[in-house]
């Protein structure tokens, strides 16, 4: 209790603890169709595996017939790393029992499954699985890390079978890269259930229900809506520390030895993210979460929860470039393959300063950069400086304006280049051609410039 009543105080000091009377533009959930998932997910540390149960109901939203489905298993994609292997799918079934056939494509993270009746335009259609994982042993977003012996982390993210986006009359399934975000989704809703030992906390994308245990196992309910990934840290050397302002539940997760940096990232969090509803609009959210791990890379984002490398976790910056991602990337989603820019860049310049020497293309997907240094260049540093250009040419809360329009517009949605682009260019001017044309290809330009 006195820990708990020292850190409102310090929260209080840093945000001034004052009603602002600033309007905030929201983001109310949507009453379009959402897929479903019900999961319960049991995990088994000594064996470095996770058991889940999966039911999935979609609804067919496009104007085509489907003869088959495909769902993403990014797990698959670490059978060759130590201690990972290929995913084991069985008792794929209908939900009137009926099996169905499934085959991997040449990409093992991909999976189609035969339907034993076409799906036709806004029938909905329920299938189950289970699913076993083999998680490696890798300081990464999907990974295990043994520190010292007995303390383990798991980093499960991307860790459940997904549905893949179908659009322009087929299901997208872009390549897995590991230093960078290649994911796409449509926002659904997850019921999670995930079992393990008593001692281990466990942290998911979604708000906390409940809580119960059977001898020395415990399990934890989730509830999630309108997210478009679904991900998990499960170790046994976490502690908490919480706050609730204007209604969502903050908790910084930190590993027992660094009160102090998970204290500090729980101040950050909170500020950062009354600054993002300032200027981009409310998190719809009731619970966000910063988790500090053991990851090579600094910082992972997954609606309502992020994960900071252990060196970073604090660091304003990594957080902020993080939060900003739950905005553009999971409230408005894009192809994070094809174009990256529609979200890296954007947190790139509101979590930087000084970006605004930067010039390159930035319309161009992961595989048409020659190597990785290129992908980070452009997509960060390139895009984030073209933000940088165009607030000081424009003004800052011009550009944020158009910005929150976008996010309104588009909001649990997917979006291209053309919306973005075409939405800056009309509402900066055309006099923003000048910059545009150092980021962007010409018939880029012309597309996104036809009114």
């Amino acid at each position: 209790m006195k820990k708990y009543l020292f850190l409102v105080l310090v929260l209080c000091l840093v945000t001034g603890c004052q009603n602002n009377s600033y309007k905030i533009i929201m983001f109310p959930f949507s009453n379009e169709w959402r897929n479903h998932y019900q999961v319960n997910v049991q995990l088994d540390p000594l064996q470095r595996t996770y058991h889940s149960q999966i039911e999935i109901t979609l609804k067919n939203t496009s104007q085509d017939v489907w003869n088959k489905i495909v769902f993403r298993d990014y797990p698959s994609q670490f059978k060759d790393e130590k201690e990972g292997s290929m995913s084991l799918i069985q008792n794929l079934m209908t939900s009137t029992g009926e099996p169905l056939d499934y085959r991997r494509l040449d990409d093992p993270t991909a999976v189609e499954v035969i339907l034993n009746t076409p799906l036709a335009p806004n029938e909905i259609f329920t299938f189950s699985m289970e699913y076993q994982a083999y998680v490696p042993n890798l300081t990464a977003r999907f990974g295990y890390v043994e520190n010292k012996a007995e303390i383990i982390d798991f980093y499960l993210g991307n860790s459940l079978p997904i549905l893949a986006v179908y659009e322009d009359g087929q299901w997208v399934s872009e390549p897995y890269f590991s230093d960078g975000e290649c994911f796409y989704s449509e926002v659904a809703d997850y019921s999670v259930a995930i079992t393990a030992p008593d001692d281990f906390t466990i942290i998911g994308t979604g708000d906390k229900l409940s809580t119960s245990r059977n001898g020395n196992q415990k399990t934890v309910t989730y509830e999630a809506s309108s997210v478009r990934d679904y991900a998990l840290v499960i170790g046994n050397n976490y502690q908490c520390v919480s706050q609730i302002e204007d209604n969502i539940l903050y908790n910084s997760y930190y590993h027992s030895a660094n009160q102090t940096i998970g204290i500090g990232s729980l101040i950050t969090l909170i500020n950062e993210t009354k600054d993002l509803n300032r200027q981009l609009g409310r998190y719809p959210y009731q619970t966000l979460n910063t988790v500090e791990t053991y990851m090579e890379m600094q910082g992972m984002e997954y609606p309502q929860l992020i994960m900071i490398s252990q060196s970073m976790h604090g660091n304003e910056s990594t957080i902020r470039h993080e939060l900003v991602h739950q905005w553009f990337y999971n409230i408005v989603g894009n192809n994070g393959y094809q174009e990256a820019w529609l979200d890296e860049s954007i947190a790139t310049y509101l979590a930087e300063n000084g970006l605004s020497e930067q010039i390159g293309r930035i319309d161009q997907s992961y595989g048409e950069y020659p190597d990785e240094n290129s992908y980070v260049h452009a997509m960060y540093f390139c895009g984030g400086s073209m933000y940088t250009r165009l607030a000081n040419r424009f003004g800052k809360d011009k550009l944020m304006m158009i910005l929150q329009e976008y996010l309104s517009a588009y909001a649990y949605s997917e979006t291209k280049t053309k919306d973005l682009l075409e939405m800056l260019i009309k509402g900066l001017g055309e006099e923003s051609l000048d910059i545009f044309k150092d980021y962007f290809d010409e018939d880029t330009l012309t597309e996104a410039s036809v009114q």
